[in-house]
C-alpha cells in the first residue's frame, strides 16, 4: 500500500513535534535541584547561636537556655526572631527559590524580607517562599535581609539543574553588638525588613558585621552581656531603659543594674568601644503604670544612667561614650509615642554615624600609632 501524506499534514506534524520538544526543553530548564539548608556554601551573618541540620536552620540571636534564666526581663516570643540575620549566598542560576518556616516559639509579627543582589537592593518580599530573578549573566550574590518582628526558620534554596553555589569571598569586618529594646529591635518601622532598623544602616555605613540582641519589651538586665561571648567585639550600643521607666522601676536598682551591665559587657570585651546611648525623644510623659508614691519623669531615668557613664568613664574607661539620644531625635521620628518610624530610623542612624565615626577613626589612629 502506498501511503501519501500531504504538504499540509507534513507541517502540522512537524508543528507537533517542535511543540513537544520545546516543552520538554522548558520542563528541563524549568527543573530544580534542592540545596539542603546546612550547604557549607550558604552564610548565615548576625547569628550567634545557630542550630543547622541538612532540613533547617535555626537562627538563635540568644542561647537555648538564655530566656528560662532572663525571663523576668524578656520576652521569648519576641526573642526568638531574627532581627539583623542575613543569609546569603552566590550563584549563576538564573532563578532561585528560598525557603523558610515558620517557627512556632517565635512571635509572629509583620513578614518582610528584604532582598540584594550584589549588594543592590532588589524588592521586599513578604511570603515565606522567595522567587528570585537574576537578569545578569554573571553570579549573583544574593543577601537576604530577615524581618525583625517575626520568627522563621531557614529550609533550604532550589536552584535551576546545571547551577551550583560558589564560595562567597570572606569579608573581614568590625563586629559590632547592638543591644536594647523594642526601639533597638526594630519596632515602628512598618512593612520593611530589618535593614530599616537604626542598627542595621549604622552597620553598613560603618562597615561593621552586626549582632541584634535587642528584644522587645525587654528591661535592663546584665545578664544580656553573657549572650555576647561568641565575638569578640569592637563596638558595642546600649539603648536601654524606657520598659524599666515605664514600668515604675526603682532608679536606684536600675542605676545597679545598668552600671553592672556596662561593667561585665567591658570585662568580657576590654577593646570594644561602648556608646552608650541616654533614652531617645518620647511624646510619652507619664510611665504606663502611674503610681504617684513612685513616679519618675522620663529625664529622671536620662539623668540616672547619664550619671552612672560619667562615672565609668572619670574612673578610667577611656573607650566609653555618652551619646544623648534625645537630641538626635523628635516628634517626627516617631511612629507612636516611642517608637522610631522608617525616617526617624534612618535619621537617627545618620546622626549616631556622625558621632561614632570621627571617634572610630581617631581610635584607628591611635591604635595604629601605638604599634
Amino acid at each position: 500500500m502506498k501511503i501519501q501524506i500531504s504538504f499540509f499534514e507534513t507541517r502540522k506534524s512537524l508543528t507537533l513535534i517542535f511543540v513537544f520538544c520545546a516543552g520538554t526543553l522548558f520542563s528541563l530548564n524549568a527543573q530544580t535541584i534542592h540545596i539542603p539548608a546546612n550547604d557549607p556554601n550558604i552564610v548565615f551573618r548576625g547569628v550567634l547561636y545557630p542550630i543547622k541540620t541538612v532540613d533547617s536552620v535555626v537562627l538563635n540571636r540568644h542561647s537555648i537556655d538564655f530566656f528560662e534564666k532572663a525571663k523576668s526581663y524578656f520576652s521569648e516570643q519576641k526573642g526568638r526572631t531574627q532581627s539583623g540575620i542575613v543569609v546569603s549566598f552566590k550563584t549563576a542560576s538564573p532563578t532561585v527559590n528560598v525557603n523558610f518556616i515558620k517557627r512556632i516559639d517565635g512571635m509572629q509579627g509583620q513578614m518582610y524580607f528584604g532582598v540584594y543582589c550584589n549588594k543592590t537592593f532588589v524588592r521586599y518580599f513578604n511570603k515565606l517562599k522567595l522567587n528570585l530573578t537574576s537578569t545578569s549573566k554573571e553570579p549573583c550574590t544574593w543577601d537576604i535581609v530577615l524581618p525583625a518582628l517575626s520568627g522563621i526558620h531557614f529550609s533550604g534554596l532550589d536552584i535551576e539543574t546545571g547551577y551550583s553555589l560558589l564560595p562567597l569571598e570572606h569579608e573581614k569586618k568590625k563586629q559590632y553588638i547592638a543591644i536594647g529594646n523594642s526601639i533597638t529591635h526594630g519596632t515602628g518601622q512598618k512593612d520593611v525588613a530589618s535593614n530599616a532598623t537604626y542598627p542595621y544602616i549604622l552597620a553598613e555605613k560603618m562597615g561593621w558585621r552586626m549582632y541584634n540582641l535587642a528584644v522587645g519589651a525587654s528591661a535592663i538586665t546584665p545578664l544580656i552581656a553573657d549572650q555576647t561571648t561568641p565575638v569578640k567585639a569592637d563596638a558595642i550600643t546600649v539603648l536601654w531603659g524606657y520598659n524599666d521607666w515605664n514600668g515604675n522601676k526603682n532608679m536606684t536598682t536600675l542605676s545597679a543594674d545598668y552600671q553592672t551591665l556596662l561593667t561585665k559587657l567591658r570585662a568580657y570585651h576590654p577593646k570594644a568601644r561602648i556608646y552608650c546611648i541616654i533614652p531617645i525623644f518620647t511624646t510619652n510623659t507619664t510611665p504606663q503604670y502611674h503610681l504617684p508614691a513612685l513616679y519618675t519623669s522620663i529625664d529622671t531615668l536620662r539623668n540616672t544612667e547619664r550619671r552612672v557613664v560619667k562615672q565609668l568613664i572619670a574612673s578610667g574607661d577611656k573607650k566609653m561614650y555618652l551619646i544623648e539620644g534625645s537630641e538626635l531625635t523628635d516628634a517626627s521620628d516617631l511612629n507612636d509615642v516611642v517608637h522610631l518610624n522608617i525616617k526617624g530610623a534612618a535619621s537617627f542612624a545618620n546622626k549616631l554615624f556622625e558621632i561614632i565615626n570621627p571617634i572610630e577613626k581617631t581610635d584607628n589612629r591611635n591604635s595604629k600609632n601605638n604599634k
